[in-house]
């Protein structure tokens, strides 16, 4: 007995249902795997999260005690066969310079000489530094490359430059020529921080900080740096060679820099100190940055600051 036409288109239509519904059941099926998997990586993640920081505050806790040296075998840690650790550097905020220390002394020969060495041409590291002086001191006298208001209200920029010492490097990114500087030097950031007293570490500055401070040349700077860290050039080690006095150091740098600017500039084994601590899990890496007033029994945080990333 044969089937109707109509029988037919029936059965067909409802045979193409069936292969909809089995399509989106697998889309579904497809979906909700892909937002498990998402959630158990999110859950994996933020698992590494929370071990990776109890690892740095660790290193944190350790390095901050009075009797914790630099090179001490506490500040690095192994565990589960590399699975994970934690490592610390325990260094000085005083191997930074501080703009508004620098401005406010009319130091600006040498943040032009820094700009320099990183490669602006003569012009542009002048005008730099000079629109930088002129954002932190409270006159409206330009200085002879730099920028006071009018500058800044040709480019319709009004209310800059703010006429006092700089509260965060932010804000330093906005005084005139700072563009040209991160074309140049992207991480310039990390050679400068507000948190210093002031005068550098000779013990701890890096060799282009060290040449612009010291008014010599950047070999002869880098030369000083790679005996200072001493024969396995690493810094912060227990070879390194530490300056008891800038005088000696500064000899041995080559530099012949005035006595008073000698003490205006630097100083050796500042007692600012600067703590990098680092927790990892596996591929994840968290970063705690601690600087106090000195280490004593109740130490006084100047600043905190915190980044995750993946290695």
């Amino acid at each position: 007995m044969s089937s109707s036409p109509s029988s037919i288109g029936r059965s067909g239509a409802a045979l193409l249902i069936v292969f909809w519904l089995i399509g989106a059941l697998s889309l579904i099926i497809a979906v909700s795997l892909k937002l498990l998997k998402q959630d158990l990586d999110t859950a994996l993640l933020d698992s590494k999260e929370f071990r990776a920081t109890q690892l740095a505050e660790t290193g944190l806790a350790l390095a901050a005690h009075p009797d914790v040296e630099k090179e001490d075998p506490l500040l690095v840690r192994v565990y589960q066969n590399g699975v994970e650790g934690y490592r610390v550097r325990l260094t000085t905020e005083a191997a930074k310079i501080n703009p508004n220390y620098v401005l406010i002394r009319g130091q600006v020969s040498l943040l032009s000489q820094l700009f320099l060495n990183w490669g602006l041409d003569e012009t542009e590291a002048t005008e730099v530094a000079e629109s930088l002086k002129d954002w932190v001191d409270e006159d409206e006298l330009a200085e002879l490359n730099g920028a006071e208001r009018d500058w800044y209200l040709e480019q319709e920029r009004e209310g800059y430059p703010f006429d006092r010492p700089f509260y965060n490097l932010d804000e330093m990114a906005l005084s005139r020529g700072m563009e040209r500087v991160a074309e140049v030097r992207p991480d310039w950031r990390s050679f400068f921080s507000l948190l210093s007293r002031g005068p550098i570490d000779v013990n701890h500055a890096d060799a282009e900080t060290l040449a612009a401070a010291a008014e010599v040349p950047l070999d002869a700077a880098r030369s000083f740096v790679e005996l200072r860290v001493g024969p396995d050039l690493l810094p912060e080690t227990e070879d390194d060679l530490l300056y008891q006095s800038v005088d000696e150091a500064l000899g041995a740098l080559g530099s012949f820099l005035p006595a008073d600017q000698r003490a205006d500039r630097f100083t050796v084994n500042d007692s600012m100190v600067r703590i990098e601590s680092t927790g990892w899990v596996d591929n994840f890496e968290k970063t705690v940055v601690l600087v106090l007033q000195s280490k004593s029994p109740n130490p006084i945080v100047m600043s905190r600051r915190e980044q995750s990333r993946l290695r």
